[in-house]
């Protein structure tokens, strides 16, 4: 909830002052570099956004690498990675941001269950192949 009401507070007044935040940011105001991440999240110019977002989360602001998370996750220009939106969503719940820990658990389950399915699926073709295998060796021991 924490992060929503942030992302409100900083929309509106992002808009009228764009060319500040990027001299800001240029600066190396770490904020205002997220808040022109915001900027063009919104203009769905998802490049750009993370841009701004990865110098932001590289100095650890957590609302960016949670961004920049969300972009990997999702597909959002750039290739779909979940392998990297939890690296994102990791370090952006190690800052102590708690949705992004939330998604990082989510993630982390998906890829417990679909641990556990492989581990089925591949015991159920070893178990076929093993039965497979003792029944064509008493086929050739009643032939022999």
């Amino acid at each position: 909830m924490n992060y929503f009401l942030t992302l409100l507070f900083t929309i509106s007044p992002i808009f009228a002052k764009v060319d500040i935040y990027i001299k800001e940011c240029n600066l190396g105001d770490i904020n205002s570099c997220h808040r022109i991440g915001i900027y063009y999240l919104h203009k769905e110019n998802y490049l750009q956004a993370k841009r701004y977002f990865e110098e932001s989360c590289y100095f650890n602001n957590s609302y960016s690498c949670l961004e920049i998370g969300k972009l990997f996750q999702y597909g959002r220009g750039v290739s779909k990675d979940i392998s990297k939106a939890k690296i994102y969503y990791e370090k952006s719940c190690n800052l102590g941001d708690s949705y992004a820990c939330n998604l990082f658990g989510d993630i982390l389950k998906k890829e417990r269950k679909t641990t556990k399915i492989r581990v089925i699926i591949i015991s159920i073709i070893v178990l076929s192949i093993l039965i497979i295998g003792i029944f064509f060796i008493r086929k050739l021991q009643k032939k022999y």
